[in-house]
């Protein structure tokens, strides 16, 4: 039981976090021009979009080479 309340802490402080980092973000934007701030607003999107999906990426690489490991084929050294 510990564990599922302690995983649950952990996701809660990282949306905490994330909202953090959105409001901080805005925040910054404030006084500046509205071209300006589209335009990072559009590379910050950006930039959130390759992460996510180089982790997709990088997740399902490993799940492959997991998969690969626990067949027999990388046992013989085939």
């Amino acid at each position: 039981m510990f564990g599922f309340t302690g995983m649950v802490c952990c996701q809660m402080a990282m949306f905490k976090l994330q909202h953090d980092t959105e409001v901080a973000f805005e925040k910054s934007l404030e006084g500046i021009d509205p071209g300006v701030a589209v335009e990072c607003r559009r590379k910050r999107q950006e930039s959130q979009e390759k992460a996510r999906l180089g982790s997709i990426a990088e997740r399902r690489h490993q799940e492959l080479c997991q998969a690969i490991r626990s067949t027999s084929f990388w046992r013989l050294g085939a």
